[in-house]
């Protein structure tokens, strides 16, 4: 009996798929589902590719005629990539699966379904690219301010003048405190 599988996914240890799980069983609360659900999650995987373990398995299951229903619930936790999600879409729906987006309120099946992810897709790529160039605009702009990137370092900057003053070099000192030399010239400095 083909089952609906749920498909989540996060990209990093910082996130969980609480809020989407959430979701996603509001909405199959409310559907007749004739058969069992099964979910597949990748937490802390990029959607860069589609190189994902349970991504992988559920495409299996696909390739098997064990699923006939997937439920997401959004399209770009498919896919990052307009290709290889249009691709993925259009497998998935050429073996008569419905592809169901719950927040995005979409069923994709069908060509009408096709065209609607391929433009989906293409949205999320495009918002990808803007938060990345908004991103290095406010880099370039917080660095021409002063601000500084990077982890602190823990730097006693009266126990690397005092090493200084006893004749330790900058190359001493930064290998005996575990500094970057960079960061010895710069309590040097200070």
């Amino acid at each position: 009996m083909p089952t609906t599988a749920v498909y989540m996914r996060c990209s990093s240890t910082s996130q969980t798929t609480d809020s989407q799980k959430f979701e996603l069983d509001q909405y199959l609360a409310n559907q007749v589902i004739c058969g069992p659900v099964e979910w597949y999650e990748d937490a802390a995987v990029s959607g860069r590719t589609l190189d994902r373990p349970a991504l992988g398995r559920l495409q299996r299951q696909i390739v098997d005629g064990k699923v006939d229903t997937v439920v997401l619930w959004r399209l770009d936790r498919l896919s990052r990539s307009i290709v290889d999600g249009i691709k993925l879409l259009a497998d998935w729906t050429e073996r008569n699966v419905r592809i169901v987006v719950v927040t995005q309120k979409i069923d994709l099946s069908g060509p009408l379904g096709r065209m609607v992810a391929s433009l989906l897709l293409g949205v999320a790529e495009i918002e990808k690219e803007g938060m990345r160039e908004r991103q290095a605009a406010g880099i370039a702009a917080a660095r021409t301010r002063g601000v500084r990137f990077g982890r602190p370092s823990k730097v006693d900057s009266s126990l690397i003048r005092r090493l200084r003053s006893e004749g330790e070099s900058v190359k001493t000192i930064a290998s005996r405190l575990r500094l970057a030399r960079q960061s010895v010239y710069n309590a040097l400095a200070s």
